[in-house]
This record gives C-alpha cells, structure tokens and sequence, in this order.
C-alpha cells in the first residue's frame, strides 16, 4: 500500500539498510517480488556491506533465495567487513540443503558462481 502511494522502495534505516535486505534476512519472503516490482535495488548493500542475496545465504532464508534469486542479483558482491561473496555463508554456515539446491540449477550456479563447472563433492 505504500510503495503504491509513492513510498520509496530503497529507503534506507540506521543500519543503512533497505526493506528489501530486512525481507531477505528475516524470512519476509512475501514481499521480495512487490518490492522489486517497484524499484527496490536487488544489489544494494547495507553499512557493512550485506547484500539480498548475502542475507539470504547467512539466514538460510530458503525461500527468500528461491525468490531473490529470479531478479538475478549480482553475486560477485563482497561484503565489507569480511570480504566475503554471498555464496560463502553457505560453506561457511554448512547449510547443505542450500547449496543441493543452488548446485542443482545450472542457472542459479550461473548467477552465483563464475565457475559453470561448480558441483557438489
């Protein structure tokens, strides 16, 4: 209702982030494709560097990646304080569901990775 009276999509809080990264780390899966739909940055980074898509792989929001993940978010994104792309947390963190899914996609792999050839061992 707000984004439709006007209400901008990228604001951004005190921790310099946006809806769309507070969506992306608290599970908001709902509103990922709204927000999108009207503006909201898919690769804008909060005060220490978080992406969407970082988020989505340091929360293990599923969903929220299943979602993010269609808006081809740039990957390569390194976050500032621990220099880090989006598809470290899941190594990281261990979060084998995750990745089976990322690793089963030829596309996502595409989005995530600059290696075509990535697979699970």
């Amino acid at each position: 209702m707000l984004l439709e009276a006007g209400a901008d999509p990228n604001a951004r809080d005190n921790f310099n982030a946006t809806p769309l990264l507070t969506a992306c780390g608290t599970g908001g899966w709902e509103c990922i494709d709204h927000l999108v739909k009207h503006g909201a940055d898919v690769n804008a980074q909060d005060r220490d560097g978080a992406s969407p898509l970082h988020q989505c792989f340091f929360r293990g929001t599923m969903k929220c990646f299943e979602r993010l993940i269609r808006h081809k978010p740039d990957a390569a994104l390194k976050h500032f304080k621990s220099d880090i792309v989006p598809i470290d947390g899941v190594f990281r963190d261990n979060m084998h569901d995750m990745l089976d899914y990322v690793l089963n996609d030829k596309e996502i792999v595409s989005i995530v990775s600059d290696d075509p050839n990535m697979t699970v061992t």
